[in-house]
């Protein structure tokens, strides 16, 4: 006789709830559900998406806002309160413009504006009406970054009342704390000097300790005579302030440095420049004037990203290096691209590299080695600038410069970068990318939008993003770029369930079984 077995244990099992439908949110709106009334800019996610930082020109979103100026905002998506940080500890606004980094100006002595001013004499009798005086320049969309908390915002200012003692007359790197509401002005040289060059394109570590940006101060650090745009590393926690666009050796670059972004660990800073000193990739090309390098803050090594497929590196889109310092992404222009770029994104492409080898990996169709014998030309027309204030001391050339950018989700399962006007995501697991700023299902229509890519949640799941198109939201008719935020149509939520196997029984003689099971959550 066989014996007859009895047993009870659990089973843990995380089974998809439901295929999710496509979330959509608006983020550049008031607490109160207002749309923006001015355009809004870019934007950072924390880790669990929850919240989202934003430069915004809108006056509307909190009470109280009169500066005239571009400001920082932070949305709670789980309470729907939007606050204002772009200001100092004892909650008074900034005096002139965060998020825009203005990069050449009259004031610099680097900028000839075009617009002339042209006086009106409404009759005879009256006096000639002319604009007031003002500081012209050319901006572009600085970027943000936040901690994976929420807690910690980096953001670049060129307001002078943020913090005491602001008198440099600079842009200058800045971090919010949201728990303690406090902010500190972190771009500055030994002993609190403050810096003498503007800094910008700040980026944050996961846990908000260190802060990189690029700067063009030389007196940040001691011996800083290249006379370059430089990457520095500021660690918030004793406030040292390291170079890191440096060969083994400690070399610097000799060229400018256009671009940089920290790893979430803190130990690694991928940065592109001009250098061509040490860039064994720079003898590839025959007009490589930017390469990409990762530097090793623990060894104090610095890589060149190597391949025979890349002609330009872009040098201005902002790249990303994963936690193990070994895989890069990137945007770039492949040998014998199809067309002129005409100051487009047409030859800009995604990538991801190892660090330490040569192939690299296309993550969209790049026509490398295609229409080589054909050629094109940009119809350039000439007309004079346009102009948009950013506060009330400085007019910027319109459209302002977007900010591009390519980024690796905290698990490093996707890459999210611009195709064309849209935003994708690249499984890397499946090999294959999708849209995420819009549903796939419903493709836009009408007029051309441009979406340009903010920030992403570590999971992957969330996107937030730029977009002048209407059709994303409903009720959407402001009329200005809104930052939104999509969750990708497809992912699944999951459930864990204990499983009881409450009993199982053999029969006697062992052909059938009994059992019995009981989901108890």
């Amino acid at each position: 006789m066989r014996p007859i077995v009895h047993a009870a244990f659990l089973l843990a099992l995380s089974l998809p709830a439901h295929s999710a439908a496509p979330l959509i949110e608006r983020i550049s709106i008031s607490s109160q559900g207002d749309q923006a009334n001015a355009a809004s800019y870019h934007s950072a996610l924390s880790a669990d998406g929850r919240y989202v930082a934003f430069s915004s020109a809108a006056s509307n979103l909190v009470e109280g806002d009169t500066n005239g100026a571009v400001d920082i905002f932070v949305r709670d998506r789980q309470t729907g309160t939007t606050e204002r940080i772009s200001i100092n500890a004892e909650g008074q606004e900034g005096n002139a413009a965060s998020g825009i980094d203005v990069y050449r100006s009259e004031a610099e002595g680097d900028y000839r504006s075009w617009d002339i001013p042209i006086c009106s004499q409404p009759d005879p009798e009256s006096d000639l009406v002319c604009p007031a005086p003002r500081n012209h320049g050319i901006g572009r969309i600085d970027a943000l970054a936040m901690s994976g908390d929420g807690r910690f915002i980096a953001f670049s200012s060129r307001a002078s009342n943020l913090v005491a003692d602001d008198t440099n007359n600079k842009q200058d790197i800045f971090v919010y704390d949201r728990q303690n509401r406090t902010i500190e002005r972190v771009s500055h040289g030994p002993g609190m000097a403050e810096a003498n060059g503007r800094s910008f394109l700040p980026s944050l570590s996961q846990d908000g300790r260190f802060v990189a940006y690029l700067s063009a101060a030389d007196n940040l650090i001691a011996g800083d005579s290249n006379g370059e745009i430089d990457v520095f590393v500021t660690d918030r926690s004793n406030g040292a302030t390291e170079r890191v666009n440096v060969s083994g050796s400690g070399q610097p670059t000799d060229a400018t440095t256009r671009s940089a972004r920290i790893s979430a660990n803190g130990y690694y800073v991928i940065f592109s420049s001009d250098s061509q000193s040490w860039a064994p990739s720079a003898k590839l090309g025959y007009a490589r004037n930017t390469n990409v390098f990762v530097h090793d803050r623990k060894t104090g090594q610095t890589s060149a990203i190597d391949n025979k497929r890349i002609e330009f590196f872009s040098p201005s889109a902002m790249p990303a290096v994963a936690n193990n310092g070994e895989e890069a992404v990137f945007l770039a222009t492949p040998f014998q691209s199809f067309g002129p770029s005409c100051g487009g994104r047409i030859n800009d492409y995604a990538y991801l590299q190892n660090v330490n080898r040569k192939t690299v990996v296309p993550l969209e169709e790049d026509y490398y080695r295609y229409f080589s014998g054909m050629s094109g030309s940009c119809l350039v027309l000439a007309t004079l600038p346009q102009y948009t204030p950013i506060d009330p001391g400085m007019w910027v050339e319109n459209p302002i410069e977007a900010f591009e950018t390519i980024a690796l989700s905290g698990n490093e399962h996707y890459v999210f970068f611009n195709q064309a006007r849209h935003v994708m995501r690249y499984d890397r697991i499946s090999r294959s990318s999708e849209p995420v700023s819009y549903d796939p299902a419903i493709p836009p229509t009408g007029p051309a939008a441009r979406d340009h890519l903010g920030g992403v949640s570590a999971d992957g799941r969330i996107t937030s993003f730029t977009t002048d198109s209407e059709q994303r939201i409903s009720g959407d008719d402001n009329g200005v770029a809104d930052i939104i935020v999509t969750q990708s149509a497809g992912d699944e939520d999951t459930v864990d369930l204990g499983v009881e196997f409450g009993r199982y029984k053999l029969s006697q003689n062992g052909d059938d079984l009994q059992l019995t099971i009981k989901v108890i959550n």
